[in-house]
């Protein structure tokens, strides 16, 4: 009997757990889980792209606001020389 089992240990595995069944329902798990991994990853790898390029995107910004800012400056802190140079010719000469 023993002799008979040994030799037929494949066919009594196939028929308790149907034909290789649970294994291949565990490939399967194992499978889904690789891809839910690989998607997430994916979409992670994606969104650090995306605000990589949304933060050079802000940094240039940034600086040409920066620039126009010291123009505004500029223009305004010469105004205002040309202003305090009439009001004190304005004043030497009407006392």
């Amino acid at each position: 009997m023993k002799q008979y089992l040994i030799e037929h240990l494949d066919h009594v595995f196939a028929y308790l757990f149907g034909a290789g069944g649970l294994l291949s329902v565990w490939i399967e798990r194992k499978k889904k889980k690789t891809d839910a991994l690989s998607g997430m990853q994916a979409a992670y790898d994606k969104y650090v792209e995306d605000s990589d390029q949304k933060f050079e995107a802000m940094k240039s910004e940034v600086l040409t606001l920066k620039e126009k800012l010291e123009e505004v400056e500029a223009y305004w802190k010469q105004k205002y020389s040309s202003l305090k140079k009439e009001f004190d010719t304005y004043k030497r000469t009407h006392p």
